[in-house]
């Protein structure tokens, strides 16, 4: 089977840590994977194309002993050597974009399947998959004609621990990811999903045995996404200020919202994306800079800690219960009926 992969936590990381047990998986069955991803972390930026940017390709030969590098980006490619997994292509560019230019671009032969993930954290409930990157791929895949699917690595653990303690159950992922993808893209109906969107909970107790549902998105909302680094500016409203919890890890997400940003949290927070506290760079904001100013802090606490009343159908609820979720999708925005729309009020003429 051919098989274009490209996911949106970008290459091999602390931001990224679960793509290259994955593709040594597929590699295993025997799969002809071709690796397309983002350079750099992109979370939150769902099916979006930067157009105003130039699309620049690096190359990276990873192993499957050093499964979160770093690796040196090379300019240009030089071949696969014994021991790599393949030539990966970085592109300084969007999922999407990494998927269609995969496509159009780096295969004589048409895909079979395009795989997105494994995302770091759960893609749960409609507000993340419409802000997910990871889905976000996949959309694009099943955009082209491509039977596509997304995956999900849920973090549910709290407090949130490295992501070097989910060694042994990110095995077991790997290993149910593929058995899904292959059970899935054999079935694949013909007229009702245009991609699926798995998502797997790293629990102590996952294996092989482990309950395996389909399930609705939970329908849930989030609230305020972004902070004033002047919380007492003139301009801003008391609703906005009112205090938040200051953890806000999707799944896992931990984020430090005060005067000091980290510059890789900030990416890499949202749906399902996740970063153990405290690692990375800090990036300052300037306070001698007297502009309004928002950095990405989101609240979003209803939607990683929904109510206990969940329906047992939905992906939340699934994933909540340590249950391995798949959700059938359709590459569009969903539609009120005609029927019912013109109940609501009659147009007439404008």
């Amino acid at each position: 089977m051919r098989v274009l992969l490209s996911n949106d936590d970008g290459p091999p990381g602390t931001d990224s840590p679960f793509i290259v047990g994955l593709v040594g998986e597929m590699v295993k069955k025997g799969w002809n994977v071709s690796v397309v991803i983002p350079s750099s972390q992109k979370s939150w930026i769902s099916k979006a194309f930067q157009i105003r940017d130039q699309v620049h390709a690096s190359f990276i030969y990873p192993t499957l002993d050093n499964k979160i590098g770093p690796y040196d980006a090379l300019h240009q490619p030089r071949g696969v050597r014994d021991g790599e997994l393949g030539e990966w292509i970085l592109l300084d560019g969007t999922p999407a974009t990494c998927v269609n230019i995969g496509i159009h671009h780096f295969s004589k032969e048409p895909f079979d399947l395009v795989v997105s993930g494994p995302n770091y954290g759960r893609n749960t409930s409609n507000a993340f998959s419409l802000s997910s990157g990871t889905i976000g791929g996949a959309m694009e895949g099943s955009l082209c004609g491509i039977k596509s699917i997304a995956i999900s690595y849920a973090i549910v653990d709290k407090p949130i621990p490295q992501h070097s303690i989910y060694v042994s159950q990110t095995a077991v992922a790997d290993r149910i990811a593929v058995q899904l993808i292959e059970k899935l893209y054999a079935s694949w109906p013909k007229d009702s999903a245009d991609l699926y969107s798995i998502n797997i909970p790293l629990v102590h107790q996952l294996s092989d045995q482990s309950k395996i549902q389909w399930t609705n998105l939970y329908r849930g909302r989030y609230g305020r996404l972004f902070k004033a680094t002047q919380p007492d500016h003139p301009s801003i409203s008391k609703i906005t200020t009112t205090p938040q919890d200051e953890s806000t890890r999707e799944g896992s997400m931990t984020f430090r919202v005060t005067l000091t940003v980290v510059d890789r949290e900030a990416r890499a927070v949202g749906p399902g994306g996740v970063l153990p506290n405290g690692e990375g760079p800090s990036k300052p904001v300037d306070v001698s800079d007297d502009r309004l100013t928002f950095v990405f802090a989101p609240d979003i606490k209803m939607l990683i800690d929904p109510r206990s009343d969940l329906p047992d159908d939905c992906d939340a609820w699934a994933i909540q219960n340590g249950i391995i979720s798949v959700t059938a999708l359709k590459t569009g925005f969903e539609q009120v009926p005609i029927h019912i729309a013109k109940n609501i009020t009659e147009l007439g003429k404008l």
